[in-house]
């Protein structure tokens, strides 16, 4: 589900990225019936709510046992630290260094704004003075709402479990409300009041039903699977959400649905025939972060391609060659790099 939710972002990034370099197609991505036909920022929508529910469905799996125990706290988020922040800090560095040398590479990003980039390292909600108010690299929003899911989650660690998960509920869905009566303009407390937060609950408490029932009947796995992805591609369909906590009631349960099923139906002997996408799966931290700039240079690769050959490359060539390149580098680097330094930190805190 990693690997799947990983593409679907990449793929909507890419079709932005190559509809920015190449205005021309557009004409292509222009639906015939935008009432009948999903548009692309659905799609990368779908990829972040799984993304979400995953995160909070293992982050009670890995942790179910370690509820008020001495130091648990502590121990969980330092290995979540050792997870995100070197790999994050590695390339919001690069990002600095190239937006210091070239910042016409960037769409948004201009401007060196020292308080901004602070705030990016520090996984701190803000907004720059050219008013961009994601990070240094873009997609670290998300990251943003991990880091905020994981202190909340060390303190839950504090108690029994019995305790720990009407605790998480009481924190995230008091938020939630008290956006409906207070609607701040602090990009923080913007942050801990995002309906999005209740994907993170809902992982959660999929993931505590797993533990308490470990099998299920299988047709029923199978039919709560394929009712959840009919809810999901209908919705995607037919809706255009705008509001977060429209998105979460929309995609939230028919993504957990999903979730849900697929830990009963896929089995060890399913899971061998598909490695490779597990393992493209244990990347996907990688890959998400890598595509910021696999996909600019890609699309610059093309045009500089086209513009000395006098060729023209398809949109479908250049979606599916900039999102299988991005799945190649965003590996590589797992491999070479965010893997080696990940067990190294590791070995550091047994």
């Amino acid at each position: 589900m990693r690997f799947f939710a990983g593409v679907l972002v990449v793929l909507a990034h890419a079709e932005s990225r190559i509809a920015r370099t190449f205005p021309r197609v557009n004409e292509v991505l222009e639906p015939i019936d935008p009432k009948l036909l999903p548009n692309w920022g659905d799609v990368v929508q779908v990829g972040v709510h799984i993304f979400f529910l995953i995160s909070g469905f293992i982050m009670l799996y890995s942790s179910s046992n370690q509820f008020a125990k001495p130091k648990a706290s502590v121990t969980f988020f330092i290995k979540r630290l050792i997870r995100i922040v070197p790999i994050y800090w590695i390339l919001t560095t690069l990002s600095v260094v190239i937006l210091a040398a070239r910042p016409d590479l960037f769409t948004y990003r201009q401007t060196l704004d020292a308080a901004w980039i602070v705030a990016s390292y520090m996984f701190i909600p803000w907004t720059s003075v050219d008013l961009v108010e994601s990070p240094v690299i873009g997609l670290g929003w998300t990251l943003n709402f991990e880091m905020y899911f994981y202190v909340i989650f060390a303190v839950s660690l504090i108690m029994g479990r019995g305790k720990a998960l009407p605790f998480i509920a009481l924190v995230f869905l008091g938020s939630v409300f008290l956006s409906f009566i207070y609607a701040p303009g602090i990009p923080f407390f913007i942050q801990i009041t995002n309906p999005i937060l209740l994907e993170f609950l809902l992982g959660v408490f999929v993931a505590h039903y797993y533990l308490k029932n470990p099998s299920v009947n299988t047709y029923l796995g199978r039919f709560l699977g394929v009712f959840g992805l009919s809810i999901l591609l209908t919705v995607i369909i037919l809706f255009r959400p705008e509001a977060e906590l429209f998105r979460f009631l929309l995609w939230g349960p028919a993504s957990a649905l999903i979730l849900f099923s697929s830990l009963y139906v896929f089995s060890d002997e399913i899971l061998k025939k598909v490695s490779i996408l597990i393992a493209l799966g244990n990347a996907s931290y990688s890959i998400y972060l890598i595509q910021v700039f696999t996909l600019p240079a890609i699309s610059l690769g093309f045009r500089y391609i086209e513009q000395a050959a006098e060729l023209e490359f398809g949109f479908v060539t250049m979606l599916v060659t900039s999102t299988f390149l991005t799945l190649v580098v965003g590996y590589i680097f797992f491999v070479l790099i965010e893997r080696p330094i990940t067990q190294q930190l590791r070995n550091l805190i047994q």
